[in-house]
């Protein structure tokens, strides 16, 4: 506290004015010559920063100035509290710093520049020029040097691992607790090293942060800023490992898809060679053949058959490996529905009734055909009545619609509505080999659903849900309105 006339000279202070200088007495002395800018503090609270006497570092007080009135109420000096907030000052910098370096973590991609940003933000805003990061490496039996101060190498001479042991760093790693130890205590002392103190704490499974102070002390809010500076480190370090595994499993699907591409080319290559000789000697077979062609028409049906397989493969190859944007697009299922119920009355003499809208346009791609087809087929080859019946539904939900296939078959039971579509059942459904395996597979990769219910009076109702794309001027070659 200080007390100036009206010229600004101190006639009055209490004994915690002296550490505003070196001074003794301040009685006498201009204001501004203790603080410079003092005299100029308006009446309402303001800060200001001196240089602290002694050890030339800074001091922050926090200013109130009340005017001194005399008995005819004229102002004959003023009053002047200073408060010293240069603790909590350091602190709010301290936490802008940890906003700061919280952002540099952020950007951070790999675990030593996460153990580098650690100690550059201990050492220059924590002020702790002892500080250090050992990470640990699954299967590894030490924590590895990641990152260090220059003042941290010094002490104990640059150390490059921290071994498996009972020491305090690796006590504090395997336990997971905060602790303090001094310098001379922990694993990497030699007989020289000083006598300072030392806080450890652990990074979760990632290693620990080791910080510390020349003169060997540590406040209770120094220690917190530690806890919160090792939480953060340990958030960190959990994400750029997480996302180093997303880019080594996104590059290990990249090159199985690249291998499975591969192979199924040359598969497709050898089969279409071998379709084309086997055709070559059917037509030889056809010029030579008197009048009894059965088994050649046989044979060249299925070698047809066995190229339009060949082609679907490589359809659902391409469809599995692609990306959602590649795999999907609009396609008019209303037409598919359509012209799948002409070919199972023309070819499987089953009775289909449609009762859809003409206007369902979802996301999936051309397979959604065959996804179809699976159901259809799948309906009249397990059905048991004398005439296959199949009728054929559709509701609009939001976003969503379903369509029904209801079937007159000898139904399903609980445990079989699940089971069909595992890989196990499901690819023994049909006498193609596209089953209900492959309907599963497609309607997830079409982001849509399956399922079965029952049927009244008897058999089974298939439920497609797809996700709607628009409208028919969507379709990939439909024609412009």
């Amino acid at each position: 506290m200080l007390v100036v006339d009206d010229e600004g000279t101190v006639v009055s202070h209490n004994p915690a004015a002296r550490r505003l200088t070196a001074e003794s007495d301040l009685v006498g002395l201009h204001v501004d010559d203790i603080v410079r800018g003092l005299a100029d503090r308006a009446d309402t609270a303001d800060t200001i920063t001196v240089d602290r006497p002694g050890d030339g570092g800074m001091a922050v007080f926090e200013t109130h100035v009340t005017e001194i009135d005399d008995q005819y109420g004229a102002t004959c000096g003023r009053l002047f509290f200073l408060r010293d907030v240069s603790t909590q000052h350091r602190r709010m910098e301290q936490l802008q710093a940890m906003q700061a370096a919280t952002q540099a973590f952020i950007s951070a991609r790999t675990a030593p520049e996460v153990a580098e940003i650690a100690v550059d933000f201990a050492s220059d805003a924590l002020e702790t020029p002892l500080a250090a990061v050992f990470l640990h490496e699954e299967g590894e039996t030490a924590l590895t040097g990641t990152a260090m101060t220059d003042a941290f190498g010094d002490v104990f001479d640059h150390p490059t691992a921290v071994p498996d042991g009972s020491g305090p760093i690796w006590t504090a790693f395997r336990h997971s607790e905060i602790s303090s130890s001094d310098c001379a205590s922990v694993e990497l002392a030699a007989e020289d090293t000083p006598d300072q103190r030392l806080l450890i704490a652990p990074l979760g499974d990632h290693g620990v942060l080791v910080i510390g102070s020349d003169d060997g002390s540590y406040t209770s809010v120094e220690g917190q800023l530690g806890k919160i500076l090792a939480g953060t480190i340990e958030t960190a370090l959990s994400r750029v490992a997480h996302e180093r595994q997303l880019r080594e499993s996104r590059t290990a699907l990249e090159r199985r898809t690249e291998q499975i591409e591969f192979f199924n080319g040359v598969l497709r290559h050898n089969i279409r060679n071998s379709m084309m000789v086997i055709d070559g000697h059917v037509q030889f077979l056809e010029n030579q053949a008197d009048g009894n062609l059965d088994k050649v028409t046989t044979i060249r049906d299925w070698c047809d058959e066995l190229t339009v397989l060949t082609e679907k493969i490589r359809a659902i190859t391409d469809t599995v490996t692609a990306s959602e944007d590649e795999r999907l697009e609009p396609v008019d299922l209303s037409t598919v529905i359509a012209d799948e119920a002409d070919r199972v009355g023309t070819e499987l003499g089953a009775e289909v009734s449609v009762d859809v809208d003409d206007d369902i346009v979802v996301a999936a791609n051309d397979l959604v055909v065959d996804v179809v087809e699976s159901i259809v087929n799948n309906a009249v080859e397990h059905n048991d009545s004398e005439v296959p019946e199949i009728a054929v539904t559709s509701e609009h939900l939001g976003e969503w619609v379903q369509v029904k296939l209801a079937d007159n078959g000898p139904g399903l039971s609980d445990e079989l509505k699940t089971k069909v579509f595992q890989r196990e059942v499901g690819t023994n459904q049909t006498s193609s080999g596209f089953g209900l395996y492959f309907v599963s597979v497609m309607m997830d990769l079409y982001e849509g659903n399956v399922w079965f219910e029952d049927n009244d009076p008897g058999g089974t109702v298939v439920v497609l849900e797809f996700r709607l794309a628009g409208d028919r001027s969507e379709v990939p070659g439909a024609p412009a309105e």
